[in-house]
């Protein structure tokens, strides 16, 4: 059992895998048998993707996670929202609010780490969510919105090695957190 299928087993959700797909490149063969696990909240769903590669892969590809969490939201919000983490040359040259006294210091630490682009209510519904300004400082993830008609579809990617249930578990409740907070929150947020 991989680990997608163990944590949408233990979650309580569905779990599906595509059939294994075949295809020669230059690089090599690529081998690929994708699944994803759904579940379904009472205000959002949430697929955890797995993209597998078992094929061989060209010495000069860089494979990062194959993990993608996708929270779907189902309303459109204000704005889109991208957090992912800063350049050495972003954190040189640009100024972080970090003298704001009505932050936390791990509201603080987030700031330092990551670029808060987009939906500013989104953004400072994040920095006072103690639960999210203690946990994303301990990841590398890149979170981006995408809004399409009536739903909005927010999805986490880690850039950082998953090898176990528990790590993503832990970026799973990352994004459940996410969809908590958006929702709770959703007068303000939505069109």
């Amino acid at each position: 059992m991989n680990i997608v299928q163990e944590l949408t087993k233990d979650l309580g959700g569905n779990y599906y895998q595509d059939d294994q797909k075949k295809g020669y490149t230059p690089g090599g063969t690529f081998i690929s048998k994708n699944s994803y696990g759904l579940i379904k909240k009472e205000n959002y769903s949430i697929k955890i993707y797995c993209f597998e590669n078992m094929g061989i892969r060209a010495v000069n590809t860089i494979d990062g996670s194959p993990f993608k969490i996708t929270l779907i939201i189902p309303f459109a919000l204000k704005k889109e929202q991208s957090i992912f983490p800063r350049s050495f040359f972003q954190k040189i040259i640009s100024r972080t609010p970090t003298s704001n006294n009505t932050l936390s210091n791990h509201a603080k630490t987030v700031l330092k780490k990551y670029s808060l682009k987009g939906n500013k209510e989104l953004t400072n519904y994040i920095l006072n969510d103690s639960f999210l300004t203690e946990i994303l400082p301990n990841h590398i993830l890149y979170i981006t919105t995408k809004i399409e008609n009536d739903i909005s579809i927010l999805n986490l990617r880690p850039n950082e090695s998953v090898t176990t249930t528990i790590e993503l578990n832990r970026l799973y409740s990352i994004i459940d957190r996410l969809g908590e907070v958006i929702f709770k929150h959703r007068f303000i947020l939505k069109k």
